[in-house]
């Protein structure tokens, strides 16, 4: 195979992350490192916005910026995309920080984007919006108001996309250039409007023993809004509060109760209206202090979709997991159980939609201040509407399940919480040759409960093996992955994934990172309602990009990506794809 370098920027300014509750206690401070997906902290995170420096002498007040310009050209072509298709997108923003913390235990921010949608001179549809803003009380009661970022369990509140640790840098950091835009952080996190407030109580610090309870609560959509994928037609609300008691350092247990409702007298009278309970209990026990430990959940789901209906169609989700870190390896077993019927939107909605996407991955800026209320003047998507071409949803949708590619990840689509879902996996990490070598091996098996298809219940098998490695100034990862869906009927389909990435840094001021990525697959599957035969692809994606950091403050990129998509049974579903980005980031 020819490889093709692709040079790409990853930037990230984080004004700062902080959890909601901070370190409110010692019993906390050593919970936070145990290795559990149960994330009992909400976090807050600013991405991609300027740091605040100190302008007024008081202290009181700060004041930061970030100035970004970025150009794509971006080439689609082959018999699939019909007429070659060339999109040259030009973004330029600046982003205003705003600080204020009048007193020890009371801070406020708002970051303010100026917004050049079309490129040439600044003052010609220009854009401007408030992109963030939130007051953050750390009193013995702890509270944010307005933006803010939240999480609870894998079977309740948490985002998930398709994707693998052992993806090369590059494409990670490609993927989640586009997700900071829109607060989709790597911690799970969905970007929320509304309050949140919590008090955590220690009761014996010396025997690691305290209680908690927090909440949370947001407005995820107005009636008449409409997003890629509906339109609201009610206000719709999220609410949830949690509990926590540390008996000692060796036992934590966790509550949570989530409801996410239409306001019926809200919006179209007659429509239906959606209303969503889910009640969880958690809780993780070491077997052997900072070695062994069990971790367990439990959640059961009531929906009701229908205005005419008063009953509720509830399912139960069960997860039961051995973790074991040693000093040269670390195993992750569990068991699950996820019914058919089971419903929890804050943990199901992907937040890429297959259906709307190209297969390939491609750099864009999604954020578009027109989707914001406070924008003046409303204006057009910054360009052909067809563009961004890999889109990102950071809403919790509850009526509309987005689509998804059977050959990214077929066994869990939708996360840990993946409906109609029976099996178990096992992941092995480890460390014995560490830094240099790390390898990694994963095995997953799961059945359907239900037969979904009406043709059969699906059977899939996840087989997966690569390793980390490091060596001077040389770091990357390789992979290889086999996942194989079956029913005993007409479907069948196999596919395998190759994936790799090197990283080199040159002094301190110049990387280099490389990414490539091969899918192939094969056979028969249901995409959605629709029996889909003779699913015969290959997918191959190559790329490198230089990143040379001019100062603490300067950064500059130059990227190339070339993808090729071949379909062996219709030359018709072919195309080929080239893009070549260049961006350069300051702030102060």
């Amino acid at each position: 195979m020819k490889l093709v370098f692709r040079m790409i920027l990853v930037l990230i300014l984080a004004g700062f992350s902080q959890s909601l509750w901070g370190a409110e206690s010692s019993a906390r401070a050593e919970k936070a490192k145990d290795a559990t997906e149960y994330a009992g902290d909400q976090k807050l995170e600013t991405v991609s916005v300027p740091v605040a420096h100190d302008l007024d002498p008081s202290g009181k007040v700060k004041l930061g910026a970030a100035v970004n310009a970025s150009y794509i050209d971006f080439t689609l072509a082959g018999p699939a995309a019909g007429a070659t298709k060339r999109y040259r997108p030009w973004n330029e923003y600046i982003d205003l920080l705003f600080y204020a913390n009048p007193l020890a235990e009371l801070q406020g921010q708002a970051v303010f984007r100026l917004q050049n949608v079309f490129g040439g001179y600044w003052g010609e549809r220009n854009s401007y919006a408030v992109r963030r803003l939130f007051i953050k009380g750390d009193y013995m009661v702890k509270f944010y108001l307005g933006d803010y970022n939240a999480k609870l369990t894998p079977l309740t509140l948490m985002t998930s996309e398709d994707g693998s640790e052992l993806d090369a840098r590059f494409f990670k950091e490609k993927k989640q250039k586009n997700r900071d835009e829109l607060y989709l952080l790597p911690d799970g996190t969905w970007p929320l409007t509304g309050y949140q407030i919590g008090y955590y109580q220690d009761l014996d610090v010396k025997k690691h023993m305290g209680i908690g309870i927090k909440s949370f609560g947001a407005r995820l959509g107005t009636q008449g809004t409409a997003t890629d994928y509906f339109a609201f037609a009610h206000d719709q609300y999220l609410a949830a509060v949690a509990g926590d008691l540390d008996l000692t350092k060796e036992f934590h247990a966790g509550i949570a109760l989530i409801t996410q409702f239409d306001v019926q007298e809200t919006g179209d009278q007659q429509a239906a209206v959606f209303r969503n309970k889910i009640s969880d209990v958690n809780g993780q026990l070491y077997l052997w202090p900072d070695r062994v430990a069990i971790q367990g959940e439990w959640a059961t789901s009531q929906s009701n979709t229908d205005t005419g209906r008063t009953d509720y169609f509830s399912d139960q989700a069960v997860q039961l997991g051995v973790l074991t870190e040693l000093e040269y390896f670390k195993l992750d077993a569990k068991l699950f159980q996820v019914g058919g019927d089971y419903f929890a939107p804050g943990a199901q909605t992907r937040i890429q939609d297959a259906g709307i996407n190209l297969p390939v991955i491609t750099g864009n800026n999604t954020w578009d201040s027109s989707s914001n209320a406070f924008s003046s003047p409303s204006i057009q998507p910054h360009y052909d509407p067809a563009y961004p071409l890999n889109k990102y949803n950071n809403r919790i949708l509850a009526s509309q399940r987005l689509g998804f590619s059977p050959y990214e990840n077929n066994l869990f689509p939708y996360g840990p919480a993946t409906p109609n879902r029976n099996g178990y996996q096992v992941a092995l990490r480890l460390d014995f040759l560490k830094p240099y070598i790390q390898p990694v091996l994963k095995y997953a098996t799961a059945c359907e409960i239900k037969d979904a298809t009406e043709d059969g219940k699906r059977n899939f098998v996840l087989k997966e093996a690569g390793s980390r490695f490091s060596w001077e100034f040389i770091t990357g990862t390789i992979g290889y992955q086999n996942e194989d869906t079956r029913n005993g009927n007409h479907i069948a389909m196999t596919t395998t994934t190759i994936r790799g990435g090197l990283e080199f840094k040159f002094l301190s001021s110049l990387e280099l990172a490389l990414g490539y990525k091969h899918q192939d697959f094969n056979g028969s599957e249901f995409i959605g309602n629709v029996f889909q035969p003779y699913m015969d692809r290959i997918i191959d994606q190559y790329g490198a990009g230089v990143t040379y950091h001019w100062s603490n403050r300067v950064e500059m990129v130059l990227g190339y990506q070339m993808s090729k998509v071949m379909d062996l049974f219709n030359d018709l579903g072919s195309m080929s794809a080239h893009e070549v980005d260049a961006s350069v980031k300051m702030f102060f």
